[in-house]
């Protein structure tokens, strides 16, 4: 008779390994626990801190909500003077005489662009610009139009001896004394007048307007438009018996026009420097072909001339950029090939050079008497221009 033995289902063995990996897992448990409450303090030391932060920021919004006001506050006046600005602007377009007129030019226009290159200051260089272009671009209520401009442009302006074209100065109060029709009407200092009667002006179609209505004897009520503090209104007044309105209008450009001033470091000057010496050459250079022009020869001028290019005040800024123009124009005459000049000299040593031979003693004399003489007779002529601009 056989006897079976029944072999445990765990044994010794196995209940070792199975307490060691109780063991092993308690421990991990426990590792687990310490790192979560490691992070559990780590999180509530971030809460506090932040709370703390949410606090001390409470704290902070009152005063940040008063320098949000204050800036809102400035953002609308800065609108407002914007807006009023904006509107001097687009009133102080430009008034063309009749020979600009003449080729399509219309009072009004704010000119773009010279054969597709931008004009941004009225100056000398623009109006070179605007008579040696083909195609000058301008914004007529509120739309481009394209001019054409003849070849012989400059040469009506000399004969016309007038300014090609001014700015449209803004109807701007100065100062309203007391008791005159604007001031009873509530007109106020810094009001810019903008439209007669529903007609849009400027100060001098204002001043034209009055004169026309002492000429036609008209009624000495107007129905004025205005701007204040960005804000467009309307009011009706009587004038006094001489059709004036009894107000003093703001002249100084700086004060009617927003100015834009660009400075430069030292370094970055010389290239700017340089850069201006070369356009005024430029364009004292493209000018010298209306010299032998009738007209132009008529608008040489002398020392008189010279004299009246310089402000009345003092200017530093003013004294030396004309200091460096005369000094430029100077430089560009001495070196044109006209005996007696260095120019004339130049001449002669490429003479020389190319026929290797030196030119006799006597045709150099007779060459410097024609350079002087024709720089004398430019020089008197210049002068005698000067005298007749002065007497007639």
């Amino acid at each position: 008779m056989s006897h079976i033995i029944k072999k445990p289902f765990f044994t010794e063995k196995d209940f070792l390994n199975g307490t060691d990996l109780y063991q092993l897992s308690l421990k991990s448990i426990q590792d687990d626990i310490n790192n979560a409450e490691i992070a559990y303090n780590k999180a509530k030391t971030t809460t506090d801190n932040a709370a703390a932060t949410l606090e001390t920021r409470k704290a902070v919004v009152p005063g940040l909500k008063t320098e949000y006001e204050k800036a809102v506050k400035n953002a609308e006046s800065i609108k407002m003077n914007f807006n009023t600005q904006r509107a001097m602007v687009n009133r102080s377009k430009t008034e063309y005489d009749e020979t600009a007129k003449a080729v399509g030019f219309r009072d009004g226009d704010i000119l773009v662009s010279a054969d597709g290159v931008p004009l941004e200051r009225y100056n000398s260089d623009m109006l070179t610009s605007i008579v040696d272009a083909r195609q000058v671009t301008v914004l007529r209520n509120g739309s481009e139009a394209s001019i054409y401009i003849p070849e012989d442009m400059m040469e009506r302006l000399l004969a016309d001896s007038v300014r090609f074209a001014s700015f449209r100065t803004p109807f701007v109060i100065d100062s309203i004394p007391a008791g005159t029709p604007a001031s009873l009407a509530g007109l106020l200092p810094g009001d810019n007048i903008t439209h007669v009667d529903g007609k849009a002006i400027s100060y001098s179609d204002f001043e034209e307007d009055k004169m026309r209505r002492k000429q036609t004897n008209a009624s000495h009520d107007l129905h004025l438009t205005y701007i204040r503090n960005g804000v467009t209104d309307t009011l009706t007044l009587t004038s006094d018996s001489l059709y004036n309105i009894g107000v003093y209008p703001t002249m100084q450009t700086s004060k009617l026009l927003p100015i834009v001033k660009e400075e430069y470091s030292f370094f970055a000057s010389i290239p700017a420097g340089i850069s201006l010496g070369v356009s005024t050459l430029k364009g004292y250079v493209s000018q010298m072909k209306y010299l032998f022009s009738k007209e132009g020869v008529k608008q040489l001028g002398g020392f008189g001339t010279i004299g009246s290019i310089f402000p009345a005040t003092w200017d530093w800024h003013q004294f030396w950029y004309m200091t460096a123009f005369l000094s430029i124009i100077l430089a560009f005459m001495n070196i044109l090939p006209i005996p007696a000049l260095d120019g004339g000299h130049v001449l002669f040593l490429i003479y020389e050079i190319v026929a290797r031979r030196k030119p006799s003693d006597k045709f150099m004399e007779r060459a410097q008497m024609v350079g002087m003489f024709l720089l004398f007779g430019l020089l008197i002529w210049a002068n005698f221009n000067d005298i007749l601009r002065f007497f007639f």
